[in-house]
């Protein structure tokens, strides 16, 4: 999700597929722009980046919402910072082929799927009790706009608070007008043992 200033620029993926041989040379002799889909994000919007799809961005605060990896690649540098680069590593993981971005919708109170997890936003303007449909896992509400109170903690623009699985049902309370919150979800599902090919819950 989010926040632009008047240079903002997103990079998700390629404009077209390209060649692994191509997408190198490009990495190497500083034309890699000429392939990268760069656009102007829209504020309060939020985009979707698949595994493996190559991103940047540039004046842009961002809210990025994702499980731990630690595969994380450096492919390219604008200007010379001495940081390390993977190029070569990266390679059996880029995903080289064009496509859309996915995005949320425009409007307001938008929820956005992904395997792993749902993001929804929240216009607070009135007290909400929620009971979670699934209590097998833990909610995160971030507040992008106002203020609110989640159970006894006061939630500021720019925080986070994290309610536990345990947590049956819970209040959120607008503290200033036209709050917005994001509330996200992380969907309990069955991992399956490539040894055994038991299914077994992510939680356990």
């Amino acid at each position: 999700m989010a926040e632009t200033y008047p240079d903002a620029a997103l990079c998700i993926g390629l404009k077209r597929d390209v060649s692994a041989e191509e997408f190198y040379r490009r990495c190497n002799d500083g034309s890699v722009d000429g392939i990268l889909n760069w656009f102007v994000p829209e504020k309060g919007r939020a985009y979707l980046i698949p595994p493996s799809r190559v991103h940047a961005a540039r004046g842009v605060k961002l809210l990025e919402i994702a499980e731990c990896s630690e595969l994380c690649f450096r492919l390219h540098e604008w200007e010379e910072t001495g940081r390390e680069k993977h190029l070569e590593e990266a390679f059996d993981l880029i995903d080289m082929r064009g496509g859309e971005v996915e995005q949320s919708p425009s409007e307001d109170g938008w929820t956005l799927h992904t395997p792993q997890f749902t993001v929804q936003q929240i216009k607070l303007s009135a007290p909400m009790k929620s009971v979670p449909e699934k209590p097998d896992s833990f909610f995160v509400y971030v507040c992008v706009k106002g203020a609110a109170k989640v159970q006894d903690s006061s939630l500021r623009e720019g925080e986070a608070i994290l309610i536990p699985a345990e947590v049956e049902e819970f209040f959120l309370i607008p503290e200033q007008s036209g709050t917005i919150l994001l509330e996200i979800h992380f969907d309990p599902r069955p991992e399956v043992d490539s040894y055994t090919g038991d299914k077994e819950s992510w939680q356990e």
